[in-house]
Formats: C-alpha cells, sequence, structure tokens
C-alpha cells in the first residue's frame, strides 16, 4: 500500500485495468448468454458476473481496499437517496425535453424495450444497481482511498479525487450503450446522468466510510430514472401523431401517378401536381362516377378556360370543399371539372399544397420520395425527428396565384462558363424537366440579353410547330445542388406565370424532400 500510495500513477493505472477487466468479462457475459426468463433480464448475466468478480477482487486486495459495509441509522439515509433521486429526475427530465427539441423524440433504452417493468425493476433497479456500485465504488473509488489527500469544492462539499475517477470511469463504461444502436442525445442523457449520480454514490460512500451509502443513492438514481423515463416516453407517446398514409407512384411518361380512392367510393389515378391552383377533374369521369354528389357544382357556363403548360382546357363546373382522397388524407380547396381532361391517362390532379394529414390535425406535411416512387404525409413529431439532416429552404407564395416557390438561383454552365439567374423559381411537379425558364419575364429577358453567345436550340413539337427552346450544359446547379449533362427549357407556353423559371421532376428525383406547408418551408436531402 505504501508503494502504491508513494506512485499515484501506477495505483490509478492498476486499478483502472482490474476494474476494465471485469468489466468487460462481464459484458462478454451478458452478450454471449441468454437466459429466456420471463422474470429477469439477460442482462442479470453481466450483472451478475460483474457483482461475484468485483467481490473476489475486494476480497483479493482487502488489505489496500479496506473495504467496508454495514446497515445505516435511517436519518442518515434520508438525505442521499433524495439527492439520489433529484438527480435523475432533473437531469432525465430536462435531457428528454432537450431531445425533443432536438431530435422530437425521446429515445428508451434497449433494457426498455420489449420487456416489462417487473423485469426492469429486478435487472435495473436491484441487480445493476449492486453489481456497478461493487466494482466503481465498492472497489475502484476505494483502491484510490490513497489519492484522497487531492480534490475540490463543489457547492461547499468536497469532491475527493477517487470519488471524481469512480464518476467519470462509471460514466465512460455506458459509451458501450453505443453498439445497441442508441442515438446522440439519448447517450448524452445516459453520460450526464452517470456522472452525476457517481459523484453523489461516491461522496457518500467516502464520507460515511459505508458502501451501504453508494448502493442506495444508485437504486433511488435507476429507481426514478427508470419511472421518469417512462412517464416522459409516455406523455411523448401520447402527443406523437402518428404518419398519414403513403401513396405509391408510378411514372406515367414525364410525370407521377398514384391510385386512391375519391370519398370512399370508386378509385381515380392521379396524378401528383403542384402549379394549379385547384384539384382538377375530367367532366366525364366526374359525373359518371358520382365521386363529387356531395358538393355543389356551379356550372360556369363554358366562358372560363386553364392553361396547363400551353394546352387549354374549358372549366365546366366549379366547386368548393373537402374531398377524401385515400383512407386518412383530405383535399381542401377549390375543384375544377374539366372537360376532356386527359380521360384515360388520370382522371384527376392534385395540388399537394392542399392535401391534409386527417391523422395529424389537419397538418399539410408531405414527403416527396421520388427516388423510392413514393409520396407520405408526414406528422409534425415525424417532421421533426427527421429535419436535422435536410438543408431547410425558405417557401412564398408570391407568385400567380399564389402558388408555392423558392428564391434562389440557377448557374447553367455550357462549356464556355457558368452563367447564373437569380429569382423567384416555382416549384411545379407538372414540369417533367429540371428547370423551365419563363421566357416573357424581365429576368429571362436580361439573362438572354447579357449572354447572347448561349447557343438556343429549337424545341419542335411532334407536328412541326416550334414550341420552345433549350439549352444543353455540361452542368447546372440549381439550388446548390450539381446536376450533370442537364437541359433547361426556355418555354413561352406559360403566359401568366410570374417567376422567371419553374423547377421541376428531376430536381426532386435527385433529392428526396419534405414540404411543411403550414409553415411556407421546404426540407431537401
Amino acid at each position: 500500500m505504501k508503494k502504491h500510495a508513494e506512485n499515484p500513477l501506477f495505483l490509478f493505472v492498476s486499478g483502472l485495468i482490474l476494474t476494465a477487466v471485469v468489466y468487460f468479462v462481464s459484458i462478454f457475459m451478458g452478450h454471449h448468454w441468454q437466459l429466456n426468463s420471463s422474470i429477469v433480464e439477460d442482462s442479470v448475466l453481466n450483472h451478475g458476473t460483474m457483482l461475484i468478480l468485483s467481490i473476489l477482487l475486494i476480497l483479493a486486495f482487502k488489505k489496500q481496499v479496506k473495504y467496508r459495509i454495514a446497515m445505516p441509522k435511517l436519518d442518515q439515509i434520508l438525505k442521499p437517496i433524495l439527492f439520489g433521486i433529484l438527480c435523475a429526475v432533473v437531469i432525465n427530465m430536462v435531457m428528454n425535453i432537450i431531445s425533443v427539441i432536438v431530435t422530437g423524440s425521446v429515445q428508451t433504452h434497449p433494457l426498455m424495450k420489449n420487456t416489462t417493468f417487473l423485469k426492469n425493476f429486478l435487472s435495473v433497479f436491484i441487480l445493476a444497481s449492486i453489481g456497478e456500485e461493487f466494482l466503481f465504488r465498492g472497489f475502484f473509488q476505494n483502491y484510490l482511498k490513497p489519492l484522497g489527500a487531492w480534490g475540490f469544492k463543489v457547492f461547499k462539499r468536497r469532491i475527493s479525487l477517487p470519488v471524481l475517477i469512480s464518476a467519470l470511469t462509471f460514466s465512460a463504461a455506458h459509451l458501450v450503450l453505443l453498439a445497441s444502436g442508441v442515438g446522440t442525445m439519448f447517450i448524452i442523457r445516459i453520460l450526464v446522468f452517470t456522472f452525476v449520480l457517481g459523484l453523489i454514490a461516491g461522496y457518500y460512500q467516502e464520507k460515511h466510510d459505508n458502501h451501504i451509502f453508494a448502493i442506495l443513492v444508485h437504486m433511488a438514481g435507476n429507481l426514478m430514472g427508470l419511472v421518469s423515463v417512462i412517464m416522459m416516453t409516455m406523455s411523448f407517446t401520447a402527443q406523437n401523431k402518428p404518419d398519414g398514409e403513403t401513396f405509391e407512384l408510378t411514372k406515367q411518361g414525364a410525370h407521377y401517378v398514384f391510385t386512391a380512392s375519391i370519398n370512399g367510393t370508386a378509385d381515380a389515378t392521379i396524378l401528383v401536381e403542384s402549379g394549379i391552383p385547384a384539384l382538377l377533374a375530367d367532366s366525364a369521369y366526374v359525373f359518371n362516377s358520382g365521386f363529387f354528389s356531395d358538393l355543389t357544382l356551379t356550372p360556369t357556363g363554358g366562358k372560363e378556360k386553364i392553361n396547363l403548360g400551353g394546352r387549354v382546357y374549358k372549366i365546366t363546373h366549379k366547386a368548393n370543399g373537402t374531398v377524401r382522397i385515400g383512407n386518412s388524407t383530405s383535399f381542401n380547396g377549390d375543384i375544377f371539372v374539366l372537360s376532356n381532361y386527359d380521360y384515360g391517362n388520370y382522371e384527376m390532379a392534385v395540388p399537394v399544397m392542399y392535401l391534409h394529414n386527417d391523422l395529424d390535425k389537419g397538418s399539410r406535411i408531405v414527403n416527396l420520395d421520388l427516388g423510392n416512387q413514393r409520396m407520405q404525409m408526414l406528422s409534425k413529431s415525424s417532421l421533426r425527428a427527421k429535419k436535422a439532416s435536410y438543408s431547410t429552404s425558405t417557401m412564398n407564395t408570391d407568385t400567380y396565384m399564389g402558388m408555392f416557390a423558392i428564391e434562389t438561383s440557377a448557374t447553367l454552365d455550357d462549356g464556355i462558363k457558368p452563367r447564373t439567374l437569380s429569382g423567384n423559381f416555382l416549384i411545379d411537379f407538372g414540369n417533367p424537366e429540371l428547370l423551365f425558364l419563363i421566357e416573357q419575364t424581365k429576368e429571362v429577358q436580361q439573362f438572354l440579353a447579357d449572354n447572347a453567345d448561349l447557343e438556343l436550340h429549337e424545341a419542335v413539337a411532334p407536328n412541326g410547330q416550334i414550341v420552345g427552346q433549350y439549352i444543353i450544359t455540361e452542368q447546372s446547379q440549381l439550388g446548390g445542388i450539381t446536376f450533370p449533362d442537364a437541359v433547361v427549357v426556355i418555354t413561352k407556353n406559360l403566359p401568366l406565370i410570374t417567376t422567371p423559371g419553374n423547377i421541376g421532376l428531376k430536381f426532386f428525383e435527385k433529392n428526396n424532400a419534405v414540404f411543411d406547408f403550414d409553415k411556407s418551408l421546404v426540407y431537401i436531402k
């Protein structure tokens, strides 16, 4: 012992090695053997082995460790137990709230999954508390007693070096949970909790020279930690609204469609759109199917028309109301019934910004995953969990008929030099290309004048009519994302559009996009 006291480094390193050997042997036992018991968790093998080996260590080094355990007086244990409870409640609740704010969820401890409270009580509250305390305070902290001359004060309480080292080691040991796939916020919560709990347990053990105080503090902390996590998880789950339904998309020509029931009756093939002001439906299909029998369809007299990508359709009837699409999604807004609207290919077109998730108080959050050909209605809580890994842009409706757009820039490199056009770009799922430039806008006119050397190619329709122009680029950048060998179309077939460009499907085929139309935000990944 004298040799150890004269060599603090040897004392620390030898104690740490012995503690680590017991700890990892115990982990090995817990991972490679299973009890398959209905009463206790398999982790009892881990902590049971830890307890047995720790006791053997204490006995083997009894001259150095000077271990002491005895039943305390009742009035002596109330304060340590109270601090153990406060540590668990305060730290777990604060860290859980931060976790909800940052990630949108509270992650459950791996031991709490697919288990019961009784099994956790026996495994975590009793055996884990005792096994870990025998190793980290019963053996390791007592082994380091000769280093007790060093320390510092916190809130007028002296924390010795052995107490600090054992608490840090105890906390660091929980990094093994990373192997179970836990998240960053979960591991931070556990590290903070176990470090503070270790300081309290070690302080009271040293103060009374009695290991029972450390065990009681640990038990109190584990019990209240278990209860607080269960309560927070239940509270969050109660508020956590489920995602809405997922629609499987099919590429039809250059566009995307999905099939869903309308108002609980027959199915319709529906075009995914964003550059239209209303739900569009073919007149023959509407009146043959009776989809909108509960809506008041007002005739227009055939005098109103709508231009869709250069094709003009007569609006025969109008309505405003709610249409149920699928099981838990609703469209709410204007409805235009069109004459001869692509009947046979699809019966309807829906602007996704007016879709509501009926399972989430009508939220308008749409996950468009064209790479996997699906569209899903997300809940607000699910968005909170996802958005941290996405880049965020603000949308606006300073556009023709209030359609959603993004302020950004497009850089076109035709092999001669990069050329940049900045402005407000409409989000247009009806555009099959990467980008349409709107010829009549002043921004595009100025862009073409400033880049007179840009080679423009004529876009010719099957009937031989010139319908626009296009630019072949070696690469284009749109919203900071690069697209090699992109074709950018210049069109004059959208005369009412006031924005310089329309961002099309090829942008979203490369990127997963989540649209929060309630908050006018789009998340791109």
